[in-house]
């Protein structure tokens, strides 16, 4: 199974000789809260993996992880046929509804599907997204990736072996108070308590992201080259790694 990072916000795709998927696909100029760019956006500063080299009519299976508009972008979405196979949740379930796709499977922790070669098993998300998102394993070839795109609790402890995790890095608060994402330091913790061989940073550079919305955050970026030993992979735009 091949890692791909598309791009260098929190894009990310597997693919193996029989399937390809494609989680939180942003390919468009802007991520933004529709309708009102001015309360939260994001501007692009590379192109996304699949754009860059021409492989969206290679994807078979799109992974959506939250309703929100940077996992969630109408946008990106017009790339992909409307019957493609979307992994979402409830809430983005809706949205896509509209959107014109057809073959929408709502997920809830403990559920798990065979993907040709690779198999996904939902995982309930960290709080305070455990009823917005959800995190899962990807397994392929008796190796696991898992993907948190939000926050881990504390007291995570893996239903299987990890060699490679994905998860925040930089320490993100709204008003200072609700944790969003991740410090590595917190991290580390949980890297450690969980044996996980290689680490992969996601969500990198919140502090790129302007509006309104983006003036209650408190944001703490890491120097990634300083924190990180060789167990770091995937942490630029199309770095890939095979496992």
């Amino acid at each position: 199974m091949q890692l791909i990072k598309c791009n260098n916000y929190q894009s990310w795709a597997y693919k193996t000789d029989e399937a390809c998927i494609l989680v939180d696909p942003w390919l468009s100029e802007f991520q933004e809260i529709p309708g009102a760019r001015w309360l939260l956006y994001r501007e692009k500063t590379s192109d996304h993996y699949f754009l860059r080299y021409n492989l969206i009519d290679k994807v078979t299976h799109l992974v959506i992880t939250a309703h929100f508009s940077d996992h969630l972008d109408p946008e990106s979405l017009k790339y992909f046929d409307k019957s493609i196979t979307i992994f979402t949740t409830k809430h983005a379930s809706h949205a896509l509804s509209k959107l014109g796709f057809t073959n929408i499977v709502v997920v809830k922790p403990g559920d798990k599907f065979d993907i040709n070669d690779m198999s996904l098993e939902i995982e309930e998300a960290g709080k305070p997204y455990n009823s917005s998102s959800f995190a899962y394993y990807l397994h392929s070839n008796g190796k696991t990736v898992f993907h948190e795109p939000h926050t881990i609790n504390k007291n995570f402890v893996s239903k299987h072996p990890i060699e490679v995790l994905i998860s925040t890095t930089d320490l993100v608060k709204v008003f200072g108070m609700v944790m969003v994402s991740m410090s590595y330091n917190k991290l580390k913790k949980i890297i450690d308590k969980n044996h996980v061989e290689y680490m992969a940073p996601t969500g990198s550079k919140p502090s790129d992201s302007k509006g309104l919305l983006a003036r209650v955050l408190y944001i703490k970026e890491e120097n990634q080259n300083v924190i990180f030993n060789d167990n770091r992979v995937c942490s630029n735009s199309y770095d890939s790694f095979v496992i």
